[in-house]
């Protein structure tokens, strides 16, 4: 068994975990609530993407299980015995491929939206997918090395090129996905107060979505360059996919707050218009049948049909 490292100290080892710990179980309670907001109000949806949904919930459930119970076996169950520390549970071990199944999925959905808002780019979506999937498959070695480990103390000396490979692969697809989708989304603009509204909103949330799991990816990465021999690395590490599942599902639920009608067209009277001379005929007949002709804009057919996932068409 190796020695404990001389910079030792509980409060940057269980304490930060067990603070990390805390802040994931109020994540994974906004999850829920979050996640019951969206089935109430995602009846258009496609079964599929309903059931991708609850898959993510159930696999979140799983990562916060892992969590408390490497928190309970090194507090609990291995209380007073320092040198557990130095060979933790499988529920740690395996952390790297929990957590990155959750961001691969998401990162995939944006991606599925960036492709369709760049009018099927396959060059832009597959440059970020390759980076993503270049993650993920860095996340399996990652874990497969861990679990072949016997000490804490091997992980950074062994780890170290595979776990900066890893964490700079998610920033760059991150914040790549992330700058992509809100320079689309703001190109989109046409004019129209609520749809340009609508699409403020958007890049919002696709900008703060990749900047805020990619600042958590930074201070990790940070935390384990300058402090390879505690567990302040691993609190924020833990946080990383909550993060991501929260900030997608805000940008689910925020289509009610910014349509809440659920009206997706904008009625435009043609007779509110003044035609030239040559049209008298046509505008009074327009104005005889006092008809209200319903379009949908370019930009709000793009964003329901990319942003929405539903079923429901939309008739142009």
């Amino acid at each position: 068994m190796s020695s404990f490292p001389s910079s030792f100290n509980l409060d940057t080892t269980l304490g930060a975990v067990l603070i990390a710990g805390a802040f994931s179980s109020v994540l994974y309670g906004l999850t829920c609530v979050q996640m019951y907001k969206y089935f109430q109000n995602s009846a258009d949806d496609r079964r599929e993407f309903r059931m991708l949904m609850a898959f993510l919930w159930l696999w979140d459930t799983f990562d916060t299980v892992l969590i408390w119970h490497f928190l309970y076996t090194d507090l609990v169950s291995h209380f007073n015995n320092l040198l557990a520390l130095l060979d933790p549970p499988w529920s740690v071990k395996i952390r790297p491929l929990a957590t990155s199944i959750t961001v691969v999925i998401i990162r995939g959905l944006y991606l599925r939206r960036l492709y369709r808002l760049s009018w099927r780019n396959v060059s832009l979506t597959g440059i970020l997918a390759a980076v993503s999937l270049a993650d993920f498959a860095l996340s399996i070695v990652t874990t497969c090395k861990v679990l072949a480990m016997e000490a804490t103390t091997e992980w950074f000396t062994a780890l170290k090129a595979i776990l900066y490979s890893h964490i700079g692969a998610g920033v760059v697809a991150d914040l790549g996905t992330a700058f992509a989708l809100g320079y689309l989304l703001n190109r989109s603009r046409t004019g129209f107060e609520r749809t340009d509204g609508i699409i403020n909103v958007l890049v919002a949330y696709s900008i703060n979505t990749g900047l805020l799991v990619a600042l958590c990816a930074i201070v990790t990465l940070i935390s384990y360059v300058t402090m390879p021999d505690n567990f302040v690395y691993l609190g924020f590490y833990i946080l990383q996919s909550k993060i991501y599942l929260n900030s997608y599902l805000g940008s689910l639920n925020a289509r009610e707050l910014l349509n809440p009608k659920g009206n997706r067209s904008v009625s435009v009277c043609l007779s509110r218009y003044n035609p030239g001379t040559q049209d008298t005929e046509r505008s009074m007949a327009r104005e005889k049948r006092n008809l209200d002709i319903h379009i949908n804009t370019v930009v709000e057919s793009t964003i329901d049909e990319v942003w929405t996932d539903s079923e429901a068409g939309v008739a142009i």
